[in-house]
């Protein structure tokens, strides 16, 4: 292995992880909505599992590249936080609307409206993951910053993420 591959090995682990987290959440969250329960688990208990998972996966993503330069950790932030921006903006754009919605934020309603609010919800989300995974990266080098580092990144994670779901639920899919 040379040093120049290192970098790019370090990043493909990092959003490699973080991205098997992430498929693990949407499948609990997936199932346990078809089924309303995940085999001895409660629909409600589930859930809390699947986000657990989601939140996890960058700070897992961010372990996983302690070894690699600021750059890889950058770069695998980066690549993290647009993967799960343009899938998270698809997953809410694809989204089937069961009926009349009531909104607490009242946006302007445009041509182009619906689309632009998803990307805003993917961006959001999106940007959680990177900021998440770049977190815990550089602070999982030294043992005084690990655990600081790492409540911050479940924190910056945490907080994205229920901002995307409040962006959706609360003002873009009344857009439609």
């Amino acid at each position: 292995m040379t040093d120049s591959k290192a970098p790019s090995e370090t990043t493909n682990a990092a959003v490699g992880v973080s991205l098997a987290f992430l498929l693990a959440a949407f499948v609990v969250f997936m199932q346990a909505g078809q089924y309303q329960s995940l085999g001895p688990v409660d629909l409600e208990t589930a859930d809390h599992l699947a986000l657990a998972l989601w939140v996890a996966a960058p700070t897992a993503g961010g372990l996983a590249a302690v070894r690699g330069s600021n750059g890889a950790v950058g770069r695998g932030a980066l690549r993290l936080g647009l993967i799960v921006g343009v899938a998270a903006a698809l997953f809410a754009l694809g989204a089937i609307g069961t009926g009349d919605y009531t909104c607490s934020i009242n946006l302007p309603s445009f041509p182009g409206a619906y689309p632009l609010g998803c990307l805003a919800v993917g961006a959001l989300a999106g940007e959680g993951m990177g900021v998440g995974l770049l977190l815990s990266g550089l602070a999982a080098r030294r043992r005084i910053t690990l655990l600081p580092g790492v409540l911050l990144a479940v924190a910056a994670t945490l907080v994205t993420s229920i901002g995307a779901g409040a962006l959706f639920y609360d003002a873009v899919r009344c857009l439609r």
